[in-house]
């Protein structure tokens, strides 16, 4: 658990170093190309969107920003967890053929073939949903992504596919509610909140980002994580006292849980209680 706090401690200060020099209006599209690789990593896709395009306008070029852009919505990636060798037996036969076909209609021919192969599985419309964003039909692709998810529900794979289309369709306000909406669907399904809350911050709705984490707390009772994101959450908006109410209580769940001691200690020192912050640590 430390080693994965000091990563994503290293992380976030890769990135608010990056925020800081692009805050400057000095930064050029390099620095937007390199902030949307670290939010990708620690899963902020909206982000990593949005910063793909900004790289874009700034004259990066978009052969070289696609890789990136796969994490979240179009092809698996080579390197990737998902990458075609990873597949098994036949299905990694045709995944590989997917990645390597050469024009669209090869595409839709297997993505057919997948249906049939795995009516019952999400494979057929999601590499349909593959093939409609990569020619631009974000209409098309959407409902086969949708499909895809009736087919797997909570499928994380069909929800990030789906968030890049909400973006382009109708900004950050858009895929935060979209991604609310499959979890008022679906009570039980956490997954898209987190992500949800970025998109409503970047959409300067930082009152219903904060109402989107806090339903974690009621959908994972029985983990410390939902206070954990709450609380570091708040410390991002500049509410150390917010923050300290959320450790307090997921504390009072979780008396041994590191990461929301270290939380609660960083808040003490951002109000200017060091003694208090030491204690927590």
């Amino acid at each position: 658990m430390a080693g994965a706090r000091r990563g994503r401690a290293a992380g976030g200060g890769g990135r608010a170093a990056l925020t800081r020099a692009i805050d400057t209006g000095l930064a050029g599209g390099a620095a937007f190309q390199e902030r949307a690789q670290l939010r990708r990593r620690f899963g902020r896709f909206h982000g990593a969107l949005v910063d793909e395009e900004r790289a874009a306008a700034a004259g990066v070029d978009r052969k070289v920003l696609a890789p990136v852009a796969v994490g979240a919505a179009p092809l698996p990636r080579r390197g990737a967890a998902d990458r075609a060798d990873a597949w098994p037996g036949q299905l990694g036969e045709l995944m590989r053929d997917f990645l390597t076909a050469k024009d669209v209609g090869r595409a839709k021919e297997l993505a057919a073939k997948a249906r049939l192969l795995w009516p019952a599985t999400l494979m057929g419309p999601w590499l349909d949903g593959l093939v409609e964003y990569q020619r631009g039909d974000l209409q098309a692709a959407e409902k086969s992504f949708r499909e895809a998810l009736r087919s797997s529900p909570r499928s994380h794979r069909a929800v990030t596919n789906l968030i890049p289309l909400w973006q382009k369709q109708g900004g950050a306000l858009r895929a935060g509610d979209e991604l609310s909406a499959l979890v008022d669907a679906d009570p039980g399904f956490a997954y898209p909140l987190q992500i949800a809350a970025r998109a409503y911050l970047e959409a300067d709705q930082p009152a219903r980002a904060t109402a989107a984490l806090r339903r974690e707390l009621e959908i994972l009772p029985g983990s410390p994580v939902p206070f954990r994101d709450l609380a570091a959450f708040e410390l991002e908006l500049d509410s150390a006292s917010e923050a300290i109410v959320v450790c307090e209580r997921g504390l009072a769940r979780f008396p041994r849980d590191g990461e929301l001691h270290l939380d609660a200690a960083r808040a003490a020192v951002l109000l200017g209680r060091p003694g208090a912050g030491a204690r927590e640590l």
